[in-house]
């Protein structure tokens, strides 16, 4: 379930974009374990390094971690992804932007057997 992004996910135009086209975009799948996400600043710090080989625009990371921790997940313990992409670009062969635009889901953990 999406719980945040920078868009208004509703619109299906903003879909299409390079990010679902060429996976123009990366993201980071983070633990949530009683509501603490272990090793957020190594997450962080690998999604810079990858907007940086992307030559994409950072973004404001104690924004998105104050959203990440914001989220109802006190006691929680589930699986949290960040998807990071390339923004307002359709579909073209050469990106044209470093802006990005990214959105947050939160699911539960799957139950093991």
């Amino acid at each position: 379930m999406i719980v945040a992004a920078s868009f208004n996910t509703k619109e299906p135009e903003l879909w299409v974009n390079r990010a679902l086209f060429y996976g123009d975009g990366l993201f980071e799948t983070m633990r949530i374990n009683r509501g603490i996400i272990p090793l957020m600043d190594y997450h962080m710090s690998r999604l810079s390094k990858g907007l940086k080989q992307l030559q994409l625009n950072e973004f404001d990371q104690s924004h998105i971690k104050h959203l990440l921790l914001s989220k109802n997940i006190k006691d929680q313990s589930a699986i949290l992804k960040l998807v990071v992409f390339r923004s307002k670009q359709a579909r073209t062969y050469m990106p044209l932007t470093a802006a990005i635009d990214w959105f947050i889901t939160l699911d539960d953990l799957p139950e093991l057997d």
